[in-house]
């Protein structure tokens, strides 16, 4: 059903310089690591941490003007914006199995929650089903006659088809309790394959 409700997006404050690019970083990936909203992140914050301070020890060589240092820097760039940009993706899948409280899940993050009004469904969502170990899936229904192929990983990374419906919704059964779990669909219709949907995130009860 579609009903009326703040929805908050995820977002990087803009930075104006490499090293105020650096600093929000960190704060990010201070807020992130041994936070309980965020147990299982696309890349091993231990991992960011590296890629940032590479990212800052380049940005110091290239200040000094070495030939080739700025590429080095720019390099080193790509590879932290790529950390972030999965970073996001992520507190994003868990704000939104979380609307009551998504603002400060995503808050926590050290990211910025952007508020979006009015009528509107989210594109899947996830809600713990009456018995132990299941989700219900509700997808955004596509235009016309579709089918839904459903996705599950433990990892965000490794992929598990799940039964296909033509339903826009469906239920996962057998999961392990107090184990995190990401789902994802698509649709295939007349106009063929869609893109792979956002990816949510909930802990199985």
């Amino acid at each position: 059903m579609i009903s009326l409700y703040v929805h908050y997006y995820a977002a990087l404050y803009a930075a104006d310089s490499i090293p105020e690019y650096v600093k929000e970083t960190r704060v990010i990936n201070g807020k992130m690591t041994n936070n309980a909203n965020f147990p299982n992140p696309p890349v091993p914050y231990a991992t960011s941490l590296a890629h940032i301070d590479d990212l800052d020890t380049a940005e110091q060589a290239a200040l000094k003007g070495p030939k080739g240092s700025a590429a080095e820097r720019n390099a080193k760039l790509l590879v932290v914006k790529g950390d972030m940009r999965l970073y996001k993706g992520y507190v994003q899948s868990i704000a939104d199995t979380n609307w009551a409280s998504s603002k400060s899940v995503i808050e926590s993050a050290g990211m910025y929650a952007v508020a979006l009004n009015g009528r509107s469904k989210p594109q899947l969502a996830a809600s713990y089903g009456k018995i132990p170990g299941t989700v219900n899936l509700f997808a955004k229904a596509a235009k016309g006659t579709a089918a839904y192929m459903w996705q599950t990983s433990l990892d965000a990374k490794s992929w598990s088809d799940l039964p296909a419906t033509v339903k826009a919704s469906t239920t996962v059964t057998g999961l392990t309790p107090a184990t995190m779990c990401y789902f994802r669909f698509r649709t295939l219709t007349s106009a063929g394959l869609s893109d792979w949907s956002i990816v949510v995130s909930i802990i199985a009860h």
